[in-house]
C-alpha cells in the first residue's frame, strides 16, 4: 500500500488491491457507455467499491433530441443558460456527468486539499481542464487556491450511490446555471445513468434564463441574501429579493407559511433522496380520503396559489397529488387530468423518470379504468341515498 500523501491521519494514495475501506483514494470511475473515459475521484475506498458495483448496470445519460438552451451572457451574473425554445414542466434540459468527484468534507487544510485537487486536475483531458479553468472563482486567493476556489464556487453536492454521504462534483454545463430565489428548474442526480439531470419545474419561455437555487428558498430574504454574499460574493437581484419593502415582508410571510406545512417537509425529504414519490403519494392519498373530498379542494388550491406566487412550484407536488385523488374519487375526469398531469411533471422535475411517472402517464391515458377508487365517493353517496 504505497501512500503518496498523508494529511491529518488520512491516507491519500493510489487505489490498490489491499486498501482499507476508510482510506481516501485517488481513483477514477469508468462506465460502460464511455469505456475510454475516466472520471477522476478523491473518495473513500468503500465509495470506490460501491461505484464499481453499480457501474455494470449504469446506462448512458439521457439526452433531449433538441438542445433547449444555449450558454450566453446573463442579465444577472456572468454567463448563464438561456432557453432557446419553450420548455414545459418536467422536461429534461440537460444531463451530464461530473468533471471530477471529491468527498464533500476532508479533514485537511485548504492548501492540502489544493494539492489533492491538482492531482485530479492533471488527470482531466485538456479540453475539460480548459472548461474548468474558465469557471468563475469567487473566493479570495488568501482563502484558498484557485482549484479549491472554483470547486467551492461551482461544486454541486450529490450522493454517488443511494444512501451515500454527500460528495461534491463540478459539472461543466450545470455550473453555468445561475441563482434565483424563485427557480424555474431543479437538479437531481440519477443513479441509473450516474449523471445529474436538470429539469424544468415550471413552464419556461424561450429567451428566459434557466435558474436554480443555491440556498434554502424558504428562508427570509435577508438570510438568503446574506448566505449568497458570504458563499458566492454576490447580491441577489431576483424578483423576490428586489420587491419593495412592504411586498418583501409579504413574500417572507408566505415562505414562512409554506415552511410550516407538513406537506412541505415531505417534499424536502423527497429532494434529499430519502424517500420515493410513491411513498409521498401514499401519504397524500390517505389524507385526501379521510374526509368529504370536496372539502379539500379550495384549501388545497389556495396553498398551490401561495406557492406559485413565490415561484416555488416543487412544493406543490403533494397538493397536486391530493387534488388528483380528490377528483378521482369524484369521478371528475377533466380536473383529474389537470392535476395528475401537474403532479407527474413535478415528479419528473424532482426525481426524473420513475415508476411513479410511468404510472401517472398510464392513468392519464385511461383514468376511469386504471385509477383505483375511481368515482368511489359519488358511488358511495348514491348508495347511501338509495
Amino acid at each position: 500500500m504505497a501512500a503518496t500523501f498523508e494529511a491529518n491521519g488520512i491516507k491519500l494514495q493510489q487505489a490498490s488491491g489491499d486498501d482499507d475501506p476508510s482510506d481516501v483514494l485517488l481513483t477514477g470511475f469508468v462506465f460502460p457507455d464511455q469505456p475510454q473515459h475516466t472520471i477522476p475521484a478523491l473518495v473513500l475506498k468503500s465509495t470506490k467499491d460501491r461505484i464499481q458495483q453499480l457501474s455494470a448496470t449504469v446506462s448512458a445519460p439521457l439526452h433531449d433530441l433538441e438542445n433547449p438552451f444555449k450558454i450566453t451572457t446573463s442579465d444577472t451574473a456572468g454567463q448563464g443558460l438561456l432557453a432557446t425554445v419553450d420548455i414545459q414542466p418536467g422536461r429534461l434540459i440537460l444531463s451530464e456527468r461530473p468533471l471530477f468527484v471529491t468527498r464533500s468534507e476532508l479533514p485537511a487544510s485548504s492548501s492540502q486539499i489544493e494539492t489533492y485537487l491538482q492531482v485530479l486536475f492533471a488527470r482531466l483531458p485538456q479540453v475539460q481542464q480548459a472548461i474548468f479553468s474558465k469557471l468563475e472563482n469567487c473566493k479570495f486567493p488568501l482563502e484558498c487556491g484557485p482549484l479549491l476556489g472554483r470547486l467551492r464556487t461551482n461544486g454541486f453536492t450529490f450522493n454517488p450511490y443511494p444512501g451515500a454521504p454527500p460528495h461534491a462534483g463540478v459539472f461543466a454545463t450545470l455550473s453555468r446555471c445561475n441563482h434565483s430565489c424563485g427557480p424555474n428548474a431543479f437538479a437531481h442526480f440519477n443513479h441509473q445513468t450516474w449523471a445529474i439531470e436538470l429539469r424544468a419545474s415550471r413552464a419556461i419561455k424561450a429567451g428566459e434564463e434557466i435558474v436554480i437555487s443555491y440556498v434554502d428558498v424558504l428562508d427570509p430574504c435577508l438570510k438568503r441574501r446574506a448566505q449568497l454574499a458570504a458563499n458566492y460574493e454576490f447580491t441577489c437581484k431576483c424578483k423576490w429579493c428586489t420587491f419593495p419593502k412592504s411586498k418583501k415582508v409579504e413574500s417572507d410571510a408566505r415562505r414562512t407559511e409554506i415552511a410550516s406545512w407538513p406537506e412541505t417537509k415531505l417534499v424536502q425529504v423527497l429532494q434529499s433522496g430519502s424517500t420515493s414519490v410513491q411513498s409521498l403519494f401514499g401519504e397524500t392519498s390517505s389524507q385526501a380520503g379521510a374526509v368529504n373530498p370536496s372539502a379539500l379542494i379550495m384549501p388545497t388550491i389556495s396553498k398551490i396559489v401561495t406557492i406559485s406566487r413565490e415561484g416555488l412550484e416543487p412544493f406543490s407536488l403533494p397538493h397536486t397529488l391530493a387534488l388528483s385523488k380528490v377528483y378521482a374519487q369524484l369521478g371528475d375526469e377533466k380536473n383529474y387530468q389537470k392535476w395528475r398531469m401537474s403532479s407527474r411533471d413535478l415528479s419528473l422535475a424532482l426525481c426524473g423518470e420513475s415508476e411513479e411517472t410511468a404510472t401517472a402517464s398510464q392513468q392519464l391515458d385511461d383514468p376511469v379504468n386504471t385509477v383505483s377508487g375511481w368515482g368511489s365517493y359519488v358511488e358511495a353517496q348514491g348508495i347511501s341515498g338509495a
